[in-house]
């Protein structure tokens, strides 16, 4: 996965030739993506392991905006396998990986409405921004 995201920013050059400069993708922030684990008021491992696996399934479903963007894209293959994988390593050092919540069709179909945009560079400037 990172050389995946060691070329980002190459190709990210390259596809906006001068209309965008990558430190401009600061501005796309996604919400829904939770905090970390160094978190003061995570107390256990456990707790850390679960919002790890929660915030890597969001990431799978933000992919697909991705995927949209860029359907033929072999990196967005790669990284759904790659942290689906992640997602399996995390649940086998858990305790109790059946208290994971998972986002319902609803919540997916909301998160990804919620970043959609009619704007086509905007779209885009999210999809690289969630790469």
């Amino acid at each position: 996965m990172l050389k995946v995201l060691g070329n980002h920013e190459k190709e990210f050059v390259e596809e906006f030739k001068g209309q965008a400069e990558y430190h401009m993708l600061d501005n796309y922030k996604i919400s829904s993506l939770p905090a970390d684990c160094r978190d003061k008021s995570i107390l256990s491992k456990e707790a850390c392991l679960r919002r790890l696996v929660e915030g890597l399934q969001t990431y799978l479903v933000l992919l697909k905006h991705v995927e949209k963007e860029y359907p033929s894209s072999l990196h967005v293959s790669q990284m759904k396998i790659s942290t689906g994988q992640l997602i399996g390593e995390i649940k086998a050092k858990m305790r109790n990986p059946g208290q994971v919540t998972v986002l319902t069709s609803s919540q997916e179909e909301q998160l990804l409405k919620d970043i959609d945009s009619p704007n086509s560079f905007h779209r885009k400037m999210t999809a690289h921004s969630i790469l």
